[in-house]
Parts: structure tokens; sequence; C-alpha cells
């Protein structure tokens, strides 16, 4: 420090110890003259007035709390950093107390708040949760984990579900651990008007608790709308009842409904009954699941009744005469020319008779073609006569004898049969027999224009195209008459065998066949006299005697010329049916109850069937000329009787049984354990104690039926057969073969063959 002069200290310090003011010039003392910490707050002033003075100091660090003095700066930046970019409604105290209510007590208040509220870890709820209507959940429950739930836990056996609560109603939907379930309920609880439930299998049930054994089981119907419209709609019934397995009705632009499809099943049910395959080109399956076609109908049953034999049964609920019933093929447009008709059409319904017509439609309706019961097919003929009747219009005529013209080709004009063949090939008529299926032809050969005549497997006349001339003669006496006489005949066929020590419980065998002229002696069946043999003077007439059939054979037929009697069919043998024959053999027994077996079939108009089996209990008795064999089940059954004549006054033709004034022959043999045979000579059949016979001899009657393995068992045949001829004695010749016995009555010569021969008009 300089001074001006040299002045003492008590020049600057008063008695008092104070330094008076002004005594030190501006800038004569520095720190440097103080020692730190030297000067205190004291030493400066009483209070440290520093009004409208600056005092600067360091800026301190925010968060600083040592004693350095704080500026202005320093107080801002702590409050900005307390505040901390808070919004202006809350960066002061007043409004932090405002946010908090006031409430000095505010920690208290928000611990006991939070004491009231569910946990994050779960509890218990003490009262009941309630929602306003408008205040419904909607994606309140999120989970961004891998899985989610919520979960209504009840006690055991409680069920467990939410209710649904409107207005005027109620729905429940959750799980009924008593039946394991999952429910949906029209009602407070789950067990009031249950309306599905799905069971712990996966089984789902609409309308129903019970039976829900498949995956979906709805009681009820199902409806299907057509664009939401239900006045185009299909509904669908299922479920057995006594009426429908499966109903389907449809609704179109009303309100009622019709039926248009109704599927029943058989009890069982296993087997699929109806199948709509639309892998298959939607082809419909009746009995198939694999239908090939449109329709195919299939049918599986092992039964041999009949009913379950047919495939496609068409019925009419009208049972009144003249009823019909069909199937009708027609194209694009509607019922006109060219629908095609196939008609059942019962005529006489009383008696059963009915018939099978196929028709087209040209503005009317037609009979194309007619089959009726008996067999007999009609084309444009609605009663044929025959088993063929093909008619072009009426001739006015009548069919002679049906049984030997079994094509009958009517006309209003002329009539003709064609055949057509390409110009190189020929056109034949083919005859044959039991011994040779062409024993003779007539044949046309087109390519060279002859015709060819052959008999006995031999050509006997060929005509040519060449003409024959004006003075060519033809003559062949040997089968052009110059004159003729009437020959009356009795021809029976050999009767079938009876049964055989081979099998069991065989049927008796069938008549042989039956066919006279004779006044007195009807035909088979009891048919009128058939019409004599017109005899060519010089002709030989061939005379064939039947034997009876031996073991299980069939009968030989007999014959007078052309006039043939066929042999009687052999007994039916073990589970077999009988044989077609003159009359029919009888069926054989079975084993089984439930085995049937049909009878030997006789020829059309020369006898009757054999007698049908329809259980092992017995066997049927043979068909006999004029009553078909005794069949069915129970004790063995008789034979048909034969054909019965009134008694000839005064010939001798008395072959047979001869009852009163009657006569009868060619009668079917008796089923085994002792049926009767027929009367008219049949062969009784067996029994515990009688052996079985044989057919009477020249009857044409046949053997009984057997049995296998007995004591009284014995191998029995048919009687052999006969012909007998009625020759006016003016005319009779006396040349023939075979030893016939002769007899005269009145101006008739009788001749009984009992072995075949021959006679020489």
């Amino acid at each position: 420090m300089a001074f001006s002069k040299a002045r003492r200290l008590s020049d600057f310090i008063a008695s008092d110890g104070t330094i008076p003011t002004g005594k030190f010039a501006t800038g004569t003392i520095t720190s440097d003259h103080i020692a730190d910490l030297g000067i205190t707050h004291a030493d400066l002033h009483t209070n440290m007035d520093l009004t409208g003075k600056t005092v600067l100091v360091a800026n301190a660090s925010t968060g600083d709390s040592d004693t350095t003095a704080a500026n202005t700066a320093f107080v801002q930046q702590e409050i900005a950093a307390l505040v901390d970019s808070s919004p202006s409604a809350l960066n002061t105290l007043n409004e932090l107390a405002a946010a908090l209510g006031d409430d000095a007590n505010f920690s208290t208040t928000v611990t006991n708040s939070i004491a009231t509220k569910l946990p994050l870890a779960g509890g218990t709820m003490s009262g009941p949760i309630t929602m306003s209507q408008s205040g419904a959940l909607h994606n309140q429950f999120t989970s961004t984990g891998s899985s989610s739930k919520i979960s209504i836990i009840s006690a055991d056996g409680e069920q467990a579900y939410i209710n649904y609560s409107g207005a005027t109603n109620e729905m429940s939907a959750g799980y009924d651990r008593t039946s394991s379930s999952f429910r949906f309920a029209n009602g407070d609880t789950l067990s009031s008007a249950i309306r599905m439930q799905i069971n712990s299998t996966g089984n789902v049930g609409i309308n129903t608790t019970d039976q829900i054994g498949e995956k979906l089981t709805v009681n009820g119907a199902v409806q299907v709308l057509g664009n939401n419209d239900p006045n185009y709609s299909a509904k669908f019934s299922a479920g057995y009842d006594s009426t429908h397995c499966l109903r389907i009705t449809t609704r179109i632009n009303d309100t009622s409904e019709s039926e248009v499809l109704g599927v029943f099943a058989n009890s069982g049910g296993a087997a699929p009954r109806l199948a709509l395959n639309p892998t298959n080109g939607w082809n419909v399956g009746i009995g198939t699941t694999n239908p090939s076609t449109k329709l195919t109908v299939k049918n599986d049953s092992a039964s041999t009744s009949f009913g379950d034999n047919n495939i496609i049964t068409i019925q009419n609920a009208n049972t009144t005469d003249n009823s019909r019933m069909g199937l009708a093929f027609t194209g694009n447009t509607n019922i006109g020319s060219g629908l095609a008709l196939v008609e059942a059409q019962s005529y006489d319904q009383s008696a059963g008779h009915t018939s099978l017509n196929f028709s087209v439609y040209n503005g009317s309706w037609h009979n194309d073609m007619m089959v009726l019961k008996a067999g007999n097919v009609g084309i444009g003929e609605t009663v044929p006569q025959t088993k063929l009747h093909v008619k072009s219009g009426d001739s006015g005529g009548t069919v002679y004898n049906a049984g030997y013209n079994p094509i009958v080709i009517e006309t209003p004009s002329h009539g003709g049969l064609q055949i057509l063949t390409p110009n190189n090939r020929n056109g034949l008529i083919y005859f044959g027999d039991n011994d040779n299926a062409v024993i003779g032809r007539i044949e046309y050969s087109h390519s060279t224009d002859t015709f060819e005549f052959v008999t006995a497997g031999v050509a006997r006349a060929t005509l040519s195209n060449v003409s024959l001339s004006s003075t060519v003669k033809i003559t062949a006496p040997s089968f052009i008459p110059s004159t003729g006489y009437n020959i009356e005949y009795l021809v029976v066929g050999g009767g079938g065998g009876g049964g055989s020590t081979v099998y069991d419980d065989c049927g008796g065998g069938g008549a042989g066949g039956y066919r006279s002229s004779i006044a007195g002696n009807p035909s088979a069946n009891y048919g009128p006299p058939e019409p004599p043999v017109l005899a060519v003077v010089g002709k030989t007439y061939a005379v064939t005697v039947g034997a009876g059939g031996n073991l299980l054979g069939n009968g030989n037929g007999s014959s007078f010329g052309l006039i043939e009697s066929a042999g009687g069919g052999r007994a039916g043998n073990h589970r077999s049916r009988g044989h077609p024959g003159g009359s029919g053999g009888g069926g054989s027994g079975f084993y089984a109850a439930t085995d049937n077996v049909e009878a030997g079939v006789g020829y059309y108009g020369q006898g009757n069937n054999g007698g049908t089996v329809t259980n092992y209990s017995a066997a049927g008795g043979g068909g006999g000329a004029g009553a078909p064999g005794q069949g069915g089940s129970g004790s063995s059954k008789a034979g048909g009787d034969g054909v019965w004549s009134v008694v000839e006054s005064g010939i001798s033709l008395h072959i047979g049984s001869q009852t009163s004034n009657r006569v009868y022959r060619a009668a079917g043999g008796g089923g085994y354990a002792g049926g009767a045979g027929g009367t008219g000579g049949g062969g009784r059949g067996w029994s515990t104690t009688a052996v079985p016979t044989a057919g009477a001899v020249n009857t044409g009657s046949g053997g009984g039926g057997n049995k296998e393995n007995h004591t009284y068992s014995a191998t029995v045949g048919g009687g052999s057969g006969i012909v007998i001829l009625k020759v006016p004695t003016s005319n009779y010749t006396g040349t023939t073969t075979g030893s016939p016995t002769v007899t005269t009555v009145g101006s008739y010569k009788i001749l009984k063959f009992t072995s075949s021969g021959s006679y020489t008009a």
C-alpha cells in the first residue's frame, strides 16, 4: 500500500477499533491483504442488507446440497427440475392439492380404496357384478400370451354357467357337472328347457339330451331357407317312427308344406336304404351306396319268398277292377305324341287276373303289347289266346288248339311270316325233338334260290327256280291220299319214376300225358275229346308205347303218328324240385324247416303240376293227368288223380282204376311217408310199415315216393303207357306190327298196343 505521506495507524483505526469510512482509497485494499476466512458476516454488517446491491455468486449444479450460496438462476433451475415439464394445470402445489381433492389424509383414503379391489393374483368377490344395459363387455379381456381363458369354477356336482336375462325371458349357457356336458338352456338354470347339449365324447344333441349316440342328434325337423326366406325352404325330418325314417318337405311361395321324399327303412336299419352319390354323377341308389346309373335299385335279400325277390314294386291304392299302374317314358315335352308307357292293369281284380301292357301314345292309347297273368303275350292283341299272339287286325277267326300252336299271327287280310337275311345267307326253319335238336328243317338258299326239305336229318326234296312245263306231272302216292277215314285214339305216356334209395324223402313221380279222341274219354284236365286222325289209305302210322320212368327217371312219351303224349316227370330227389313231364313230378322233402321246393311243371294241355313242399316233414305228390299233386307241410302228400271218363258201353278200354261208372287213368305217385297214389294207378309212397309201389302198367301213372336206407325201401318206377286205336271195321286193314290186342265192338275194331308197333291204313 503506498501513502502520500506518512501517517499513523491511529489515523485509520478509531479508538473503538473500528475503521472509519473513507479512510482508504478505492483499490488500496484487495483480497490479497485479507487472509482466507479472515472476514466474517459479523465483520461486514449486522444484517447484510444488500438491498440495491448486486451479489454475484457461482451457479450451483442441480441437486447440490452444500452451503454454497444459491443465486436466482439456481433456484429457477431447481424449481424446473421439480416441475419436470408438468402440465401447467398441475405445476403448483395448490393445483396438486386440488387434484388430490384437498385431502390431507389422501394416503389413507387411497389405501382404504385399494383394499376393496380384486388383486391381480385373484381373490373372492363378496358381491355381484352389475352392469348397465349400455355397459356390455366388449373386448375387455385380452392377452398377449400364447393362450388365454376365462374360468368359471363351481363346486363339485354343481353347475358353472352364464345366465342371460332379458325383459321377458332368460337363457343359460355353461357346464353341467352331473352330466359332464355343456348345455344351452331356456331358463335361469342349465336344467330347465335344455335346447342343446354337448357331451364329453363331442356328440351334440339339439332339443334332446337322450340318445346322443351320433355326432349330431336333432329332435325335430331341420329347415334350410332359400335366400333367408321361409317361403322358399326345405325341411328335413328324421327319427324312426311308425311312418317315416327320413322325411323331406318343401315350401315354395306359400305357407303350406308338401312332402317330396319319404324313405322307409327296415327295423335293423344297418344297411343303407337310399344314397345320393355326388362323386358318381349324382346317381341315386336304393339298397346300394354306389349306384352305377341314374337310378340303381339293389336287393341283397337271401329270402326265397316272392315279395323279397321283387327289385321294384309299383302298387296302386286303387284295388278295384280295371285299376292301373305303370311307368311312362317321354321326351322334353309334356304328354303327347311319342309317350311310351309300361302299365300293369287288373281287369278282373276279384279273380286275380292282371296284364302288363306296353303302349305308345299317339293321340290315343294303343295296347301295342300285352302280357297276361297266364304268361300269354299279345302284340296288338289285348286277349292273347296263345303264348305269343301277334295281331295287326281282326281276322274273324279263332285259334285252333292253343296247346299245339304257341305262336299265332293274325291279320285282317293276307298273313305271312317273313325271314330276312343277307343275299349270301340262308333262311331256315328248324324242327327238333328229344333225340335230335335238328331232326328236320326247311331251308331257303338265297345264293342259289332253292328250297330244301330235310327229314330225319336227310334232304328229301329240293325245289329250284326252274319252271315246270305244263306236261310235267308230280305223283306221290305215299303221301297224297286218294281216300281216307277217321281213326279215333287214346294215347297215354309212361309215368315218371318214383323215389330212389340214394336220396332222402323223395316225392312221387308225375303221370304221363293223356290225349284222346274217343267219345266219353276226355283229354287231360278233363278237356273235350280231340279230333280224330284222318288216316291216309296205304300210309303206315308208327305207334310208340312209352315205358315208365325208373329210379328218378322221367317217363317216356307215347305216340300215334303225329299225336304224342309226353312222358311223366320224375320224382324230385333230395333238395331238388320235381321235374317237368306230362304231369310234373312231386317236390322232395328237405332237412330244414325253412327249406322250400317247387313242384315239377306239367306240360301245357297234358297234365298238372306236382305238389310243392314247404318244409322237411313231407314230400309232395306227383301231378296227375286230371289233378295236381298235393303239397305243403305236414304229413306226406298224395299224388294227383288221373283223368276220369264214363265207362264205355261195350268197349273194353277199362285200364286204370274203376269207381262206379268212372274209369281213372294217368295218376301221380304219392310222396314218401305213406302218401297215397292218385286214383288211376298211382304208386303209394313209402311208410314205416309198407314199401313204396310202382305206378300201374299201361296207365301212365307215376311211382310212389321213397326214403333212403330203410327196411322197406325199394326202387319203384312209373307205370308204362298205352296206345288204343278205334278203327271202323269197314276200313280195317289188319296190317300191324307190335302184336296189338284186337277186339271187335259193334262196327269198330279196338287195337290195344302195350308195346310199340305200327298200323297201316
